[in-house]
């Protein structure tokens, strides 16, 4: 079995695990910077979310799912914690959300879904969640947002690691370790983790069942990443994931049980040489994707699953001069993929070109880039699609930025393929999208204060729905969606003397209808979009202890039609954790509490979720320390 495998090989590795990002360098950094180059160039006019290094250390025992829940420009519909979930951004759906791992997108082509629940946040460094799409940027998909999850690794810092353990309500338990090491010339980093959960919690159900059933899941996996540093001017960058789990599927409340369940596995490796000759740098990357599921419902269903997908990439980047520079890159996509619901393998060629400009004036008051993509899908072309951004300083500290995009997704296997329901015909759903925001900062003497405030708009045609054809569903090009809102999102940062204290505050309306001509729709706010969503923390970060309280607001959901809603929810919950530094290693107790106020709420019309958890853990850490 590939987990037993992957975690007795690793344990090998584990000479001492990495010790994680010091409050220090919190209180240095009061602004996030970017790690992902290509987000770096063309960040201008974007909207961007960084999630602090604190944020992200106090959720390493957790998966993608949580984190992501606590972001106000995010929605997130989940049916059991650790299960099956979904997120979408800007009012749109969440195939047209993209997820970038190492700038490699994540999306099934079986599905173009992504299951944040199979994604340990022990495993990523960086979390960027970009709201707005750019396909001419980062293709298919990239409609209503894009997440990046990236990692990376420091040269000469010698030996590190972590070993980390917790556990939870209903049978939660998560285990982690990590052990880097890098010299002048390379930095090798191996990861693990384990972790489990019966999920058997209290429930209000209609057969007056108590607690939760079918509701286990487990799941563990490898990371290795490696930089070389060739040369002076040449860096190779390798990552391999792999990963096992098993997940039930809960029934809905108004049912008595279920007996479904599934196998999940991949396997992901990726390759990236980056060059500088000259006035040109090249930015070559490879990689090769495998997953496979085994579904099965006793008694009624069985079916397996494999998706292969392999990528080649290559970018040129060419100084014109000290202000502008010129892009231009080839992208080969190959994806196949065998199932029991499709009637053959299938399989799909996407060929794409790009070409962009970047411009930076040399006091930074301006900059802007324009960019285009054409791509092929098996020899036929999919829409043109571009994208302008503009950043402007209007005065000291005050930004105004804007961006204009077309971009699209193409249809996936099981809406082409699936057998006696898929329609090989559809169409790519295109979109339009516009943003105009204002973004202020100010740093003096130990405070900082960031305020941000957008306007967007996005318009989807040939949306593909499945409708009822006759006594059979199947989905068509039928589709029209109109998302447009405003967000606004204030941080406060106030050091004092060691400990730095602050607050965020995140606001989201979101109008999104359904402009469909002839449909019974028209007009109503979509399923699952909720109109009004946000988020605020109140915290304190020292170099040894940190304590955070976090609440979010979730608005009215509708699930059939504008008569059919969820209620809107509260949630809230505190996390503190301690550093005790000895001679060679440092103890990090922490633990946390989620659901404080016992809410009880859904965010999938029918499956309840937990009320107040609890979880508590320690992480010992070892090597360098700040």
């Amino acid at each position: 079995m590939l987990l037993e495998l992957i975690l007795a090989g690793s344990l090998s590795f584990l000479g001492g695990p990495d010790t994680s990002p010091k409050m220090a360098s919190d209180t240095i950094k009061l602004k996030e910077v970017v790690i992902n180059s290509k987000l770096k160039r063309y960040s201008s006019g974007l909207s961007l979310k960084v999630v602090s290094p604190t944020e992200l250390r106090q959720n390493r025992s957790a998966l993608l799912t949580d984190l992501l829940s606590a972001q106000a420009a995010v929605n997130v519909n989940s049916y059991s914690p650790g299960g099956t979930s979904n997120v979408s951004m800007r009012g749109l759906g969440s195939s047209h959300t993209a997820v970038l791992w190492n700038g490699i997108n994540l999306q099934s082509t079986m599905n173009a879904g992504v299951s944040f629940g199979n994604i340990p946040t022990f495993f990523i460094d960086q979390v960027v969640v970009q709201q707005g799409g750019n396909g001419a940027l980062f293709g298919s998909g990239a409609i209503g947002g894009v997440i990046h999850l990236d990692n990376t690794l420091a040269l000469n810092e010698g030996h590190s690691g972590e070993l980390m353990q917790s556990i939870g309500s209903y049978g939660l338990t998560y285990t982690g370790a990590k052990h880097t090491y890098s010299n002048a010339k390379m930095a090798i980093s191996s990861r693990v983790f384990y972790t489990e959960a019966a999920n058997d919690y209290k429930i209000n159900s209609s057969d007056n069942r108590n607690n939760q059933i079918n509701a286990r899941y487990y799941k563990g996996g490898i990371m290795e990443t490696g930089t070389f540093a060739l040369t002076s001017n040449d860096k190779l960058v390798v990552s391999v994931w792999g990963q096992d789990g098993y997940n039930q599927y809960p029934p809905m409340v108004s049912n008595t049980m279920s007996k479904e369940y599934d196998y999940n596995r991949f396997l992901r490796s990726a390759i990236q040489w980056q060059a500088t000759r000259k006035s040109i740098r090249f930015n070559v990357k490879s990689g090769l994707f495998n997953d496979w599921q085994k579904y099965r419902n006793p008694g009624i269903e069985r079916s397996n699953h494999h998706s292969t997908q392999g990528i080649i990439e290559g970018d040129a980047i060419v100084v014109l001069n000290e202000v502008s520079s010129l892009e231009g890159g080839i992208n080969a996509s190959y994806e196949r993929t065998s199932s029991t619901n499709y009637p053959d393998i299938k399989e799909r060629y996407r060929p794409a070109g790009a070409l962009s400009y970047r411009y930076r004036s040399t006091n930074g008051g301006l900059e802007a880039f324009a960019s285009i993509r054409q791509e092929l899908i098996n020899g036929s072309t999919t829409p043109t699609t571009w994208s302008v951004g503009v950043q402007k300083k209007v005065l000291t500290g005050l930004y105004f930025r804007g961006n204009v995009s077309k971009n699209y997704r193409v249809p996936s296997f099981n809406d082409l393929y699936w057998t006696g329901w898929g329609n090989p015909d559809l169409k790519s759903e295109k979109g339009y999208g516009q943003e105009l925001g204002l973004d202020y900062l100010l740093t003096k003497n130990g405070f900082m204060l960031s305020a941000k405030g957008s306007f967007f708009n996005n318009n989807v045609s040939d949306w593909i729905l499945w409708m009822p054809i006759g006594l059979t569903w199947t989905p068509i090009n039928v589709g029209k969606v109109w998302a447009r809102g405003v967000e606004a999102n204030f941080t406060i940062k106030k050091q004092v003397d060691k400990a730095v204290i602050g607050a965020d505050l995140s606001g989201l309306f979101t109008k999104s209808t359904d402009e469909t001509p002839e449909s019974s729709k028209k007009g109503q706010q979509l399923q699952y979009v909720p109109k009004y969503k946000g988020s605020a923390a109140i915290y304190i970060q020292a170099k040894s202890y940190s304590v955070r309280y976090a609440q979010s607001y979730t608005g009215r959901r509708y699930y059939i039609s504008n008569t059919d809603w969820l209620n809107p929810f509260w949630l809230a919950s505190i996390t503190a954790d301690k550093t005790f530094n000895f001679n060679k290693f440092s103890l990090r107790p922490f633990a946390r509490v989620d659901n404080i106020w016992n809410t009880d709420y859904q965010m999938v019309n029918g499956y309840a979720l937990p009320l107040r958890t609890f979880l508590v853990g320690v992480s010992v850490n070892f090597g360098k320390r700040d």
